[in-house]
């Protein structure tokens, strides 16, 4: 049976071309020439398209010190900081990269992006320099919504469902409301993601966390299961938080 090839980076299917092949949904191209080192690269770009950025990292960075020249590795090192997540564009019919971690610093001064457009054939480096035309854009727009939102004192950190068990809301979720509306009532400005993000689209919830997570002096990571504290955006946000403080953010 013939099998599909799908694009690692959002999970759209690929064409052949002259060049190689290419993404109708994302517009990303890859080459196939190594089945050992591709099939890391596809198990680290599954990770990058669930969201668990720190993992995906960390797998694209040992494909890199087996393959110093790996450019899809650095590629997908540089998606993978930023917290790059491809969501579908209704107007366009396409798939557009979407931050999840707003970074200071412009795409185009990444290193890793740097190495990747070096490395990178001619026609695979066009596309890449196109997609971080598009992140860079859409880093720049989360900053400035980012700017307009007011300051919170403290971030309630918590897995809210867990729908793998068929949980809509945790026991986690009912106990930080209860701590969100005790540390409300003593006049403390606080982010809880349940009840600051209840009015916002999913697509575009990064400006608020990004603000919250800037601005709150104190963070509470809630959780009564090990699994829950781990759990891949729960950690996105208390790891980013913790990186802000060794930062002397």
């Amino acid at each position: 049976m013939f099998e599909e090839l799908r694009c690692k980076t959002c999970g759209g299917v690929l064409h052949k071309d002259e060049s190689g092949y290419v993404c109708a949904s994302c517009g990303a191209r890859f080459q196939y020439s190594d089945t050992r080192v591709n099939v890391k690269l596809e198990s680290a770009y599954e990770k990058l398209r669930a969201g668990d950025f720190d993992e995906a990292q960390d797998m694209f960075s040992a494909i890199i010190l087996e393959d110093k020249n790996n450019f899809e590795a650095y590629f997908g090192r540089f998606l993978a900081y930023h917290g790059i997540i491809f969501v579908d564009d209704i107007i366009e019919g396409k798939k557009v990269p979407t931050c999840n971690n707003i970074r200071e610093e412009s795409v185009f001064d990444n290193s890793d992006y740097k190495t990747a457009v070096e490395k990178a054939p001619n026609s695979i480096k066009k596309a890449y320099i196109e997609q971080a035309k598009k992140i860079e854009k859409n880093r720049l727009e989360w900053i400035e919504k980012a700017s307009k939102e007011p300051p919170y004192d403290v971030f309630i950190c918590f897995k809210d469902s867990d729908r793998e068990h068929g949980v809509e809301h945790t026991l986690d979720s009912v106990e930080a409301l209860k701590l969100h509306s005790f540390l409300t009532s003593k006049g403390y400005r606080v982010f809880l993601s349940s009840v600051s993000l209840k009015d916002k689209v999913a697509e575009e919830y990064e400006p608020y966390i990004y603000n919250a997570l800037k601005t709150a002096q104190v963070m509470v990571v809630y959780g009564q299961k090990a699994d829950y504290i781990n759990s891949t955006w729960v950690k996105n946000e208390w790891s980013r938080f913790a990186l802000m403080i060794k930062e002397g953010k």
